[in-house]
């Protein structure tokens, strides 16, 4: 499953980071990272959230395809 590029946001501030923050999976932004700034609990927890939807909805998606014809 390819994850949802729109999901990506810095942990400590909560905007969209660069391209080349996005592709290497970064947690903060530019900005963040150079400035130091710690990682936002909340906005972790909603990282965490959004995870959790994703892999949820995958493995209900992979069972549903699995299930036999009735």
């Amino acid at each position: 499953m390819r994850p949802n590029v729109d999901a990506l946001f810095c942990l400590s501030c909560g905007v969209e980071p660069a391209e080349p923050l996005r592709r290497t999976a970064s947690l903060r932004c530019h900005d963040c990272r150079e400035a130091g700034a710690p990682i936002s609990f909340e906005l972790a927890l909603r990282a965490r959230d959004i995870c959790r939807a994703q892999a949820t909805h995958a493995f209900e998606g992979a069972v549903s395809d699995r299930r036999p014809a009735a």
